[in-house]
């Protein structure tokens, strides 16, 4: 078994999208070839690059609120929130609270099937 500890310090600038983080994976000594991870910060009053990628990604957020865009959707999310990004299509985060949005983010690549959502 391999433990990580998040503190204060280990959070580094990702300028790319507009957040704090500290990636997990890949780690010192696991390579995880197909897939990523990270700690990410989104500051108050701050909204992460809108941006789109080839792999799939989730969020789950741990702390703080604020706006989700993916495609032409918006959503309000806060503590328990978990979302499902699709490959290719632009999203961004927006903090419009006070305290930093915290949240996991865990990407991979290959296929998803993905059904017709039932709320709809």
């Amino acid at each position: 078994m391999r433990i990580y500890h998040l503190d204060e310090s280990s959070w580094k600038a990702e300028p790319d999208y507009n957040t704090v983080a500290k990636r997990f994976f890949p780690w010192d000594g696991i390579a995880a070839k197909d897939w990523g991870g990270a700690w990410v910060k989104v500051l108050p009053g701050q909204t992460s690059t809108l941006h789109s990628h080839e792999e799939n990604e989730v969020f789950f957020i741990v702390r703080g609120g604020g706006v989700v865009k993916h495609g032409g959707e918006e959503h309000r999310v806060g503590f328990g929130t978990t979302m499902y990004m699709q490959p290719g299509v632009e999203h961004c985060l927006t903090n419009d609270g006070t305290e930093d949005i915290v949240f996991l983010s865990v990407w991979w690549d290959g296929p998803v099937d993905i059904a017709p959502d039932p709320a709809s």
